[in-house]
């Protein structure tokens, strides 16, 4: 086990569960009761109710670069929900989805997912996932968006990932390549100079 650390990166086939606290809730309540003069508690103690306490649950998949990634820990949960899930990538954390059991992720470079669990109810998020491929369809980004978020197909930069340059090419537009309720698939196109 690791001490406010997962150490399934660490030790991926010896760690059997670790804990991460949150301290973001203690630092947001201490600081607003000393501005408001209530003052603090001497000794606190965090809860897995408020989010402050998360285990993590190890699993490993693999996959090759473009693949869809699907992460299902529904049987594994219990009475608890998921806070949230988060990809740390390149040094980079980044909040992906919240609500939901499952996660899909596609790849396109070594990440790691992890799913924050609570015993509060939690609402499925109502972010669009965007998948922006290149022309011959790996996955150069994948963004979440909301639905007044507007896309401008045209322009070779969407939700900050640019079309890559291809020699001799020059780029045309993003195509529609699949739109479900809550996901976009675009596709750069190009046309030869």
């Amino acid at each position: 086990t690791g001490y406010n650390n997962d150490m399934t990166g660490v030790a991926p086939k010896a760690s059997l569960l670790s804990c991460k606290i949150d301290w973001t809730k203690y630092f947001h309540d201490f600081i607003k009761n000393e501005l408001d003069g209530k003052g603090n508690p001497s000794d606190y103690c965090g809860t897995y109710a408020n989010g402050e306490i998360v285990e993590s649950q190890s699993r490993t998949e693999s996959a090759s670069y473009g693949d869809l990634v699907k992460f299902d820990i529904s049987e594994d949960i219990g009475d608890l929900n998921v806070q949230k899930w988060t990809v740390k990538k390149d040094g980079v954390t980044r909040k992906v989805s919240q609500g939901e059991a499952t996660c899909e992720l596609i790849a396109n470079s070594n990440a790691t997912a992890c799913a924050y669990l609570t015993e509060k109810e939690v609402k499925p998020s109502t972010n669009i996932k965007l998948t922006l491929l290149n022309n011959d369809g790996r996955v150069i980004g994948t963004k979440y968006i909301t639905s007044s978020d507007s896309l401008d197909t045209s322009k070779k930069e969407i939700a900050g990932i640019c079309a890559p340059k291809l020699p001799f090419n020059t780029f045309k537009q993003w195509k529609t390549v699949n739109v479900k309720e809550n996901e976009i698939v675009l596709r750069a196109t190009y046309e030869v100079i």
